[in-house]
């Protein structure tokens, strides 16, 4: 069975279907003339393919497991995207931000001391992105402790 694979210009393979009567001419992808088409004949299933190869000039080779979510195919080597792993920092700290936002109103029923942690907490969260710039993973974070 011909399988076609939509390969970005880094070598990732980005789709790839099991062929109908019609098969897809092999050279430039007409939707994306950025991508290009190729005729894949092998035992493995698409995504196990998909995931272990790449084009290597003309043949797909063999590579590394993906090491993370947030981590891109490019100069044939896994390269992080610390934007986005930033933007999912982010975003769970705002999702945080907004579980506490109740201790901030002047009606919260807390004393002035509890208030006062609250409000470490967080400040606390404010810094995690800058506080963890070495992190490859979201599961990585170190989160302030909840009051």
């Amino acid at each position: 069975m011909t399988r076609v694979a939509i390969v970005n210009p880094q070598g990732e393979i980005e789709q790839m279907y099991s062929s109908g009567v019609n098969v897809e001419p092999e050279g430039l992808w007409a939707p994306d003339n950025t991508r290009e088409v190729y005729h894949v004949i092998d035992a493995l299933d698409t995504a196990t393919f998909m995931a272990r190869r790449y084009l290597k000039g003309s043949e797909f080779v063999e590579r590394a497991a993906k090491p993370g979510d947030y981590y891109d195919w490019a100069d044939e080597a896994w390269v992080l995207s610390v934007e986005r792993l930033m933007v999912e920092i982010r975003r769970e700290r705002t999702y945080r931000l907004f579980q506490c936002d109740w201790t901030q109103g002047a009606d919260a029923p807390l004393t002035d001391a509890e208030k006062a942690e609250w409000v470490e907490y967080r400040a606390g969260l404010r810094s995690v992105p800058a506080t963890n710039d070495e992190v490859t993973h979201l599961d990585q974070v170190v989160w302030p402790e909840e009051p």
